[in-house]
């Protein structure tokens, strides 16, 4: 039981996750201005507590780039970002048009290549993403945000996860059973950061983080890696062999802490799986009300930079999700701190609630019987 309402809640929160306007590796006339107020702390990236821009903000784009269109049809940057927006919206054939028309006006221009490849992923349509984004490499061989080829590595890998029943190598082409070791020797760390920062929701990139923070001796972090990692994967979208990666993954992390448990020790792997699932809640409600505070700004016409959304959530004492250790640390099982509900707890308490509630409402009822039957007599 407790088994089933974890993997309820998983999915829960990946469908919470997709809802929000997926961040993509896209090329746009503000792109570089935003990312570099991304932050690189490994915790709230794993959390997803930095800046996405709402739909709200693309809306505006839209109204922003056709009014300059419309004075100049040519101008490279406002279609380019009309197109970016209609992507970030899911408006497929809208995107495409623009960057084809781009492609027209100023012909093999890497943003347009690497633009319609960031679209056709978005999309689901992986075989054209692979197809343009090799374009784009073609014309600057360090990608977006020098990220090389790892963009083009998890397009081929999404392509393989689609159609295959068992996934049995991460997106750098290791197996994930050769181990954490393994792939964090292989890995390009910056690459891996980077790639999260421009595409915070393809799973796997989490999995190999979780693999780099693991061989690190970061059990915490890994842990929550591979949390991130799990919720992500939609329901659909699981290959026989993928799930069992990241509960062994969760197993090496705990056998680990049961080597090192000491007398001084509390390990409650199940409390601190719910401690997690809390922190994720409450980072998906610290970007709900990032998008808020940006959809004002636009409502006020004025400027929606992350860094102005940012001081302004400051000056609004809007905090980070607050993270403890999880799972394995120092002290006393009825510590506060270190406490999760049992979320059978929680549904035993409300069903005794209800319980009540009905016995005083039946016992009301046969007392006004009761009464009336007094009264007819």
């Amino acid at each position: 039981m407790n088994k089933q309402l974890r993997l309820l809640t998983t999915i829960l929160l990946s469908f919470a996750l997709f809802t929000h306007s997926l961040s993509a590796c896209i090329n746009t006339s503000y792109s570089r201005l935003d990312e570099v107020e991304i932050t690189d702390d490994l915790l709230p990236l794993i959390l997803g507590t930095f800046p996405h821009h709402g739909d709200a903000f693309y809306e505006h784009e839209i109204i922003r780039t056709e009014k300059i269109l419309a004075q100049k049809p040519d101008d490279f940057e406002a279609r380019n970002d009309l197109g970016a927006a209609h992507t970030k919206l899911g408006r497929w054939l809208l995107a495409q048009s623009e960057f084809e028309k781009n492609e027209k006006l100023h012909p093999v221009r890497y943003e347009t290549a690497s633009n319609l490849g960031v679209m056709f992923k978005k999309k689901g349509d992986y075989e054209q993403a692979e197809k343009y984004i090799k374009k784009a490499l073609a014309i600057k061989p360090s990608g977006h945000m020098g990220l090389g080829d790892y963009y083009l590595k998890m397009i081929q890998w999404l392509k393989n996860f689609e159609s295959a029943d068992i996934i049995e190598k991460n997106f750098l082409g290791i197996p994930y059973n050769a181990g954490p070791e393994v792939t964090a020797k292989a890995a390009n760390e910056d690459y891996v950061v980077t790639l999260i920062k421009n595409d915070y929701q393809f799973p796997d990139a989490y999995i190999v983080l979780g693999d780099i923070l693991f061989t690190r001796g970061n059990y915490q972090l890994a842990l929550r890696a591979y949390h991130r990692a799990q919720s992500l994967i939609k329901p659909t979208q699981r290959p026989n062999f993928y799930p069992s990666v990241i509960e062994g993954r969760y197993d090496n992390i705990h056998t680990i802490w049961d080597n090192n448990k000491t007398s001084e020790h509390v390990i409650e792997r199940g409390r601190g799986m719910d401690q997690i699932y809390e922190e994720f809640d409450a980072a998906k409600d610290w970007l709900n009300k990032f998008q808020e505070i940006e959809l004002q700004f636009i409502q006020q016409n004025k400027a929606t930079p992350f860094k102005v959304t940012l001081k302004e959530m400051e000056n609004q004492n809007i905090q980070l999700p607050t993270v403890l250790e999880a799972g394995f640390y120092k002290g006393s099982e009825n510590e506060p701190n270190h406490y999760a509900l049992d979320p059978f707890s929680e549904i035993a308490s409300i069903l005794i609630s209800l319980t009540l509630l009905a016995v005083i409402i039946v016992s009301l009822w046969v007392t006004f019987r009761y009464i009336a039957r007094k009264f007819e007599q």
